[in-house]
């Protein structure tokens, strides 16, 4: 699956003077809106499953709080698409198989 174009930023964290990127810091500003607008944030309270590098979404923590590790160690590997945080993955195009025969096969 490809990479979201609005998304690259999710492994771009510092520059080379080692600091944070603005697009990382306005990136996971956007993410932690979008998680607390979830309904589903909202019906469970007030914490998070962090999705940083240490976390891996199996801690549940304050929003601030998954802030600041986003910011000090980053996202897991290949969280381009926030499913654990109520998004949908998008529908793949669907595959088309023909009919192939291996071995024998009867003609009707």
């Amino acid at each position: 699956m490809e990479i979201p174009e609005g998304r690259k930023w999710i492994y771009k964290r510092f520059d080379r003077n080692k600091h944070l990127i603005k697009e990382f810091r306005e990136g996971v500003y956007e993410f932690l809106q979008y998680v607390i607008s979830q309904e589903k944030f909202q019906e469970q309270g007030e914490m998070l499953r962090c999705p940083c590098i240490k976390c891996s979404c199996k801690v549940f923590k304050y929003v601030d709080q998954v802030g600041w590790d986003l910011y000090q160690k980053g996202f897991m590997p290949n969280y381009y698409w926030w499913t654990n945080h109520g998004e949908e993955l998008p529908q793949s195009p669907p595959m088309y198989v023909s009919n192939l025969c291996y071995g024998t096969c009867e003609q009707r």
